[in-house]
């Protein structure tokens, strides 16, 4: 069990990415100590168990509660590897060449979208892009819980392999990066309850004015990725 939880550290050097592929340092900088975090709480909990239960293995009850202590570790460790699991399958995508390349350019667009003049936003940490199978794009954001309860370092924007042979779409990283930011700014409840208001003063009935709501979820997003494919340095980097 040691020698898996240690494996939880070794993320970078089993990817072994070639500079030109690899992520920033600021990126490895939040994402390998989330990972030996994970490791020392876990290691620290097996000393722990390894040394109150192993000195008397003898008598039966102590060999049945290693046995659930080692359970429950089990299970701690299986949720752990979600999160080590997750960014080895998102980084090794980068190994060839051109796909890391495109997936390197993803990233710069995503923190253009996101880092702004805001104390909030200023703090955000670099946004790594990976692809997957569907046909829409989502998002996971810095601070979410992953499944062992371990917050994630860094915004995780998905989009669909087909997004990359239309430059077009990409704005849909825009999109997501509204996600990311909408909810550091604490406007997620805000907006809906604009709308609503504006909707109100505009005489819309109330349906319009519910459905408008229900869907601001998205629509403060698409206004937001709107703003940035306005701006000239955004522009630029489509």
């Amino acid at each position: 069990m040691q020698f898996r939880i240690d494996s939880l550290t070794s993320l970078r050097r089993l990817i072994d990415l070639p500079p030109a592929q690899d992520i920033t340092a600021r990126q490895w900088a939040v994402l390998e100590p989330a990972l030996a975090v994970t490791a020392a709480r876990l290691s620290t909990r097996l000393r722990v168990v390894a040394g109150r239960f192993l000195p008397t293995l003898h008598d039966p009850s102590a060999a049945r509660h290693l046995n659930a202590a080692l359970g429950r570790l089990e299970f701690e460790l299986a949720q752990a590897f979600v999160f080590f699991d997750t960014y080895m399958d998102v980084l090794t995508q980068r190994r060839p060449a051109e796909l890391g390349a495109v997936l390197s350019g993803c990233d710069v667009l995503a923190r253009e979208a996101m880092v702004r003049d805001h104390p909030a936003l200023r703090l955000i940490e670099p946004p790594c892009v990976y692809c997957n199978r569907g046909f829409g794009a989502s998002i996971v954001r810095e601070s979410v819980p992953l499944p062992d309860g371990s917050p994630n370092p860094m915004p995780l924007i998905q989009i669909p392999y087909a997004r990359l042979k239309q430059k077009h779409n990409l704005t849909s990283i825009l999109h997501e990066a509204g996600h990311q930011d909408l909810d550091k700014l604490g406007l997620v409840a805000e907006v809906p309850e604009t709308l609503r208001r504006a909707l109100r003063r505009a005489g819309a009935p109330e349906p319009v004015r519910d459905l408008f709501a229900l869907w601001a979820f998205e629509i403060g997003p698409d206004f937001w990725g709107h703003c940035q494919v306005s701006e000239p340095h955004v522009e630029l980097a489509v």
